[in-house]
């Protein structure tokens, strides 16, 4: 018997919250995240979200890296990450912080739109992502996870293709 290690698009929209009165582990987290190279420019744009279903609240947000001597956060290019925020709403397959990312699942497992503007209008993101495998199951990131958190699949990864514009202060970046 062989074991598929590809794991079905519905999948991407999995971000569940206990039941009323139902007790999760709080350390027990969901993520997206989607890293995407500017190679002309030398940048590199990255976006999460983690969220954090026993508080109901999640954390992330977008840093945009420039060149290779990104030692701390004021070397960065960009960064609003936010380390507490309410649940992002849910409207159909996109997922919206309060900080303004959102991720549209289009064709879940297959194309994600990604969108973003800062809050003083200094940056602006509109990227398609679109699978170039299909979405694969990985085991757990750290060790402790498997034991950590009880019946925790561990997640997938998956290579994906970006399109799209970013505009980072008053350069616009294809």
């Amino acid at each position: 018997m062989t074991q598929s290690y590809v794991v079905p698009g519905e999948t991407d929209l999995i971000i569940p919250l206990p039941a009323p009165g139902e007790v999760w582990n709080p350390e027990t987290i969901h993520t997206h995240f989607f890293g995407c190279p500017v190679p002309d420019a030398q940048m590199s744009i990255f976006t999460y979200i983690r969220y954090i279903p026993a508080f109901a609240c999640c954390q992330g947000g977008v840093l945009i890296y420039r060149g290779t001597d990104n030692v701390v956060l004021a070397d960065l290019a960009f960064h609003d990450y936010r380390l507490a925020m309410p649940w992002p709403e849910v409207d159909g397959h996109r997922i919206t912080t309060v900080a303004g990312l959102s991720f549209d699942f289009v064709e879940p497992g297959q194309r994600t739109e990604i969108s973003f503007t800062s809050s003083d209008g200094r940056v602006a993101l509109s990227l398609i992502a679109t699978a170039v495998t299909p979405l694969a199951a990985r085991g757990h990131v750290l060790p402790d996870e498997a034991v950590m958190a009880e019946n925790s699949p561990g997640g997938s990864e998956q290579f994906v293709r970006f399109a799209g514009k970013l505009t980072l202060g008053g350069e616009r970046y294809n």
